[in-house]
């Protein structure tokens, strides 16, 4: 996209560039033959003055700067061109894998879950109306809870996210102990009520919630509670800092991550990851696609090469044999020898060839037995 703005620049210019360097060429153009026309009118010889006028035309090479400026800016014009058939694909279908199954079921749950996790229930509602699927599979009610705390925290109150949040506090933390929600939530209504209702309110408010939090959280705490000495002044006082935090921005992020591992679900939107990082492979994918149909190769369950999308794609641990530079899979699972190295079960069969003979680790000198080789489990 970024190129094409470039190119678009560079013919904006150019065209800007071109038509004065034309409208400089006729207006001497048109200033030469004036003054031959005045030359004529005033009596001079015709024949004399449409020589002269010729050398002057001659001389101005105006054709030559018109045609020049024009290829100039039609060069600028079809790099433009290319530039946006770059940027913008206007066909993305050979991508797509002839004859695969396509699952219609899961995708109209993933667009519906995506409408009512952005809380757009209006356009969900209409999307499981016209499809005709379960609403139970849209998980709407799941949902509406969430976007009913997160607009209460938006609006500065505790109370539904704080409630929730010890509700399920045996979820949120193995232990059965208040979580870091609860604590991030417990010191937002601490400080607002030593804000708006006094010193004497919070006081009472730390007196009923802080003691549960003591055992993880007691740095925080002190930290809280010397704030009771700059009850005015809270802004100038050495604990300026725990009021100027975007404190209620970090505990919307914080609820909406717990509430959606709480349910069972991703804290992203699966439909919204998809898309971007298809967005991101596109241009390698048409380049593979292009690629592999001119070689008459077949596109298996696994792309031949990797397509690098970057860290926040990754979402399970990949491991590459360093013997056969593949990727393991579940028929190809990676094994730990006697000495520590892991490598793939084939590359393992391939050194033991077959046998129950010993056979030597290709990074160290131990000597290893296939059937001790233990499979391990990322």
């Amino acid at each position: 996209m970024e190129a094409a703005r470039e190119q678009a620049a560079k013919a904006i210019k150019r065209q800007k560039t071109s038509a004065s360097a034309v409208k400089e060429a006729v207006e001497s153009l048109e200033k030469a033959v004036g003054e031959a026309k005045r030359d004529v009118e005033a009596g001079g010889n015709v024949e004399e003055r449409l020589v002269r006028l010729a050398k002057e035309v001659q001389a101005l090479s105006t054709e030559e700067k018109v045609s020049t400026g024009q290829r100039e800016m039609q060069s600028a014009v079809a790099k433009l061109g290319k530039g946006i058939e770059r940027a913008f694909l206007s066909d993305i279908s050979k991508i797509c894998r002839k004859g695969k199954q396509f699952d219609k079921d899961t995708l109209e749950e993933v667009i519906a879950q995506h409408f009512f996790r952005e809380g757009r229930f209006e356009e969900g509602d209409v999307f499981v109306r016209e499809t005709g699927m379960d609403p139970d599979r849209s998980l709407k009610s799941e949902f509406e809870e969430m976007h009913g705390i997160v607009d209460s925290i938006e609006k500065r109150r505790v109370g539904p996210a704080l409630e929730w949040a010890v509700q399920h506090r045996e979820k949120l933390n193995p232990e059965g102990l208040p979580s870091e929600l609860e604590f991030k939530l417990v010191r937002l209504e601490y400080i607002r009520r030593l804000k708006e209702e006094g010193k004497m309110a919070a006081l009472q408010f730390a007196r009923e919630n802080f003691p549960q939090h003591g055992m993880g959280q007691m740095h925080e705490i002190s930290k809280l509670m010397g704030c009771l000495l700059y009850e005015s002044k809270l802004e100038a006082s050495p604990y300026k800092q725990i009021i100027l935090d975007d404190l209620w921005g970090d505990v919307r992020k914080c609820f909406l991550q717990e509430y959606c591992k709480t349910v069972g679900h991703s804290s992203v939107s699966p439909l919204r990851v998809v898309v971007n990082a298809g967005a991101l492979a596109l241009q390698a994918l048409l380049k593979l696609t292009t690629i592999m149909s001119t070689a008459g190769l077949s596109d298996g369950d696994e792309l031949p090469v990797e397509i690098p999308l970057g860290p926040q794609y990754v979402f399970h641990s990949i491991f590459t044999c360093p013997v056969s530079k593949e990727q393991c899979t579940a028929e190809n699972p990676p094994m730990r020898l006697q000495c520590g190295h892991v490598l793939c079960k084939q590359s393992i069969q391939k050194l033991a060839r077959g046998g129950a003979r010993p056979f030597k680790c290709p990074y160290c000198p131990t000597e290893c037995l296939e059937a001790k080789c233990q499979r391990i489990h990322f």
